[in-house]
């Protein structure tokens, strides 16, 4: 029975499993960084997982209103982050270790040639337009140029480090002719109530009763501009069937054109005085458009090279 009782205790010993060191891995040293990451006290992978959230948060773009992200993958960037870690561990405790990044140097210069391409903008210079019977100035627009270079420049530098501040896109602005809409001239005649309207800044301020052309030698609609000025003009024959024949008038009562001559863009036509006053309010011209003297010397000093003028059926 002795026997027997010493053969199963030493079978219940041998049941009992053996107890396995578990390795323990390796943490850094107290306060040691990554870049501005604390990694003191962490493992590899924990190390590893800190560095790589801080680094992969995005860049951010400004450009006016407009805002947008880029991942620094994305913009090929590649950071050596297990290779930190390495260093991280056998580092002195409060010692920072730099976080080494392969840039694309290409792909970075292609995202910042696109961006200037994408916002790029030609100036527009201010306009006077037509809407509906009255004159508009539309608004002048600065050309925008983004600076390509300085804008790669900045990218760089986020993505070889930590800082994600904005990346406001560093643009040149090209201002355009602006004409201020205060003392914006224009000029609009209606055929058909035989009217001359003049606005300042889009503001009405004269109205006249005019002559326009006869049916056979109309009045040419379309938009045109002040050409040319001529005070005390001379009346030159035009090449034209009705006046074959009759000589230059030279200035003064008997002259066709009044005191003043205000040429269009349309060959031949223009805005003149008449001593004719009884032709205003018809339709008795070769195509001018007859004003009375007084009120063709006003419009005279108001107008310069380059006033638009429309004439509109209205």
């Amino acid at each position: 029975m002795a026997l027997g009782l010493s053969f199963m205790a030493v079978a219940h010993a041998r049941s009992v499993p053996a107890v396995v060191p578990v390795a323990v891995p390796p943490v850094i040293a107290e306060g040691v960084r990554i870049g501005p990451v604390v990694v003191g006290g962490m493992n590899a992978v924990q190390a590893e997982a800190a560095v790589r959230a801080a680094y992969d948060r995005p860049l951010r773009f400004v450009f006016g209103t407009q805002r947008w992200q880029a991942r620094p993958g994305q913009l090929g960037a590649g950071p050596a982050v297990k290779g930190a870690v390495r260093r991280a561990l056998g580092a002195e405790p409060w010692q920072t270790v730099v976080l080494r990044v392969r840039v694309a140097d290409e792909l970075v210069s292609g995202y910042g040639r696109t961006l200037a391409r994408s916002f790029w903008r030609p100036a527009v210079d201010r306009q006077v337009v037509l809407v509906g019977n009255r004159p508009v100035a539309t608004r002048s627009m600065a050309a925008v140029a983004v600076d390509a270079g300085a804008t790669v420049e900045a990218i760089l530098a986020r993505l070889r480090g930590f800082g994600r501040a904005p990346i406001k896109l560093v643009h040149e602005r090209a201002e355009s002719r602006v004409v201020e809409s205060s003392g914006t001239p224009a000029v609009v005649i209606r055929r058909e109530s035989k009217e001359l309207f003049f606005y300042s800044g889009g503001s009405l301020v004269g109205r006249f009763t005019v002559a326009v052309g006869q049916p056979a030698y109309p009045t040419p609609r379309g938009r045109f501009a002040v050409v040319s000025k001529l005070v005390d003009p001379t009346w030159i024959p035009p090449d034209s069937e009705w006046a074959e024949g009759l000589e230059p008038v030279e200035p003064g009562p008997g002259n066709p054109l009044g005191t003043r001559w205000l040429g269009l863009t349309s060959p031949g036509i223009g805005i003149h005085g008449t001593y004719e006053t009884g032709s205003l309010g018809t339709a008795a011209s070769h195509g001018c458009v007859r004003m009375g003297s007084a009120e063709v010397e006003w419009l005279f000093s108001q107008v310069g090279a380059g006033t638009p003028v429309w004439i509109i059926e209205a």
